[in-house]
Formats: C-alpha cells, structure tokens, sequence
C-alpha cells in the first residue's frame, strides 16, 4: 500500500511539474519573440530562460521519480508466468515472505499435466509421444506421454512419468487417476459386471440350460470399462442372463 501511495504522489507531482514547465516554457517562447523584437530588457529575457530550464530540470526529475516509483511497486507485486486461476494462497497480508517459501499457487485449466510412478521395467515399453489410458472417478480419458524422467527413485524402483491431458479433461487439480498399460495381450472370458451377482464371498452367475436359469459359481479376474474378467466356472459358448 505505501508503495502505491508513493507512486500516486509521484505521478500528482510530475503533473504539476508538467503544468508548470509548459508554462515557464510558454513564457519563455514569447519572452524569446519579444526579445528578438527589443521589446523587453535582457534581465527579462535571462529571466525566462532561467525559469523555463528550472522548470524543466524539476520536471525531469519528477519524471525520475515516477519511474524509480514504478520499480519499486514492481517488486512488491507478484505475477504469474502465465494466465490462470489461484488454487491456493500460503501466506496472509502482512505476514514476512522467505526465500523458498511458496505464497501462492496458482493452476492453467488448459495445461494440467498428470505424473505417475511406474515400475523401472515397464519404461522399456514406453515412449514419449505414446498414449496412453488413464481412469479417474469421473471416466477415462487418453493422455500423451511427454516425458519419463531420467532416473529412478533408488526406494521404491520406480520412474516419474509425465502426461499431458487434453484441455476439456474437465478434472481439477490434485484429483486422483489411474494409468492402465497393455503389457502383452491373452484370450479370456469376459462379462458384463451386472451379470455376477454375490453371496456372501460366492460370485454367481445365471446360465441359460434347456430353457431354464441354472446358477453357476465362479471365479472372476480383473474389471475393465464395466467388464469382469471370468478365470473359472464358466466355458466359452455358454449362454449367461444378464439382468
């Protein structure tokens, strides 16, 4: 605030500084045509002259102080490197900043990326400029691989990979998602997941024989996209109901 109010004061100053060198300036025009036509005494005429490049040096000098005003505002102002919405602000007016100590951050809804830890083996697998599944509690959506870092974390066997999502990903960030990468491929089994039904830790479905719905226990796998994989109980060929 003090540094606003110091630059308002500078900026009223080189106004009035303004003003009054136009009309030393003025003055000393007319004392200068006067001059040429003897109208007046030399006195005068140094007189004008002398006050015409005070004015000026005043005016310059406020100028000065305006921009030395400017610099000073500009270091108690904070400016994102890009355009874009506060997520969340660390610190309260009048509270003392450190070096390191974040104040505030701030997010590009267009420019969200997603980084993941994947097992230092799969890397292989993978390339920069890949897409790749990603799952989050609101649907899945493709992601660009932009870049694995260079290293892994020596605890956990792991490496960082980066994602860019598309900018009507509508997700916010900190939301959590999952990375789904094919490994190899295999035949199996598969099942809407409505169609297992549960008793108790028995998993069940409902198969069509002679016309009739005979309960059948299985054993299922992995869910995908609201498939669940069958390892066991059922054959291929046979028909389920599905409610």
């Amino acid at each position: 605030k003090a540094a606003r109010n110091r630059l308002a004061q500078a900026q009223a100053n080189l106004q009035t500084a303004d003003a009054q060198a136009l009309q030393a300036k003025l003055a000393f025009d007319r004392a200068q045509r006067l001059r040429e036509a003897e109208a007046v005494t030399v006195q005068e005429w140094e007189s004008a002259r002398a006050n015409a490049d005070a004015t000026k040096a005043m005016r310059d000098q406020a100028s000065d102080a305006v921009a030395e005003a400017e610099t000073a505002l500009d270091w108690y102002t904070l400016r994102a490197p890009f355009a874009g919405e506060v997520l969340r602000r660390d610190v309260d007016p009048g509270d003392l900043a450190s070096p390191g100590l974040p104040l505030l951050q701030v997010y590009q809804k267009d420019h969200l990326r997603f980084a993941v830890a994947v097992p230092e083996g799969l890397v292989a697998q993978l390339e920069v400029g890949q897409a790749l599944d990603l799952t989050f509690p609101k649907g899945s959506i493709v992601a660009k691989l932009t870049r694995i870092l260079p290293s892994a974390d020596p605890r956990t066997g792991t490496v960082t990979l980066h994602l860019s999502l598309a900018p009507n990903a509508d997700l916010l960030p900190g939301v959590l998602g999952r990375l789904q990468v094919a490994v190899g491929e295999r035949k199996t089994l598969v099942l809407p997941v409505a169609a297992v039904s549960h008793v108790g830790q028995i998993e069940r479905v409902q198969v069509v024989r002679e016309g009739h719905l005979v309960p059948v226990t299985i054993r299922s796998g992995k869910r995908h996209n609201g498939l669940i994989e069958i390892l066991s109980g059922l054959t291929d060929g046979e028909e389920v109901w599905i409610p």
